[in-house]
């Protein structure tokens, strides 16, 4: 039986070092070596896990979405064009808030 879908409603407000980790998610799509992108991805989950939200959160926030994708690209694995969480990543460079929906995982 399919369980409805649950999340939960995040508004991100973007202090100087997330605003920094959004510029350089932004940044990194233009980058060629996935070993300086997967060091960047480990930077950023790192600072996101201190905020003490949980994996899910972490897991699927924006700038752990546009890394990710970036490190999807070099990999040459297909992907969905563009999403939100690109646009939401710029937002957060730019010091702006956003507000995303965090699936639970369990």
């Amino acid at each position: 039986m399919n369980q409805p879908l649950v999340w939960t409603e995040y508004l991100i407000t973007p202090d100087a070092a997330m605003q920094k980790l959004a510029q350089d998610a932004v940044d990194v799509q233009n980058a060629c070596n996935g070993t300086a992108v997967s060091g960047l991805l480990n930077r950023t989950m790192s600072a996101l896990m201190k905020e003490k939200k949980g994996s899910d959160y972490v897991n699927q926030h924006p700038i752990v979405q546009a890394i990710i994708d970036k490190l999807q690209s070099l990999a040459k694995i297909p992907q969905s064009g563009t999403s939100m969480f690109h646009i939401h990543c710029m937002e957060l460079a730019e010091g702006n808030c956003v507000t995303v929906n965090i699936v639970p995982t369990a």
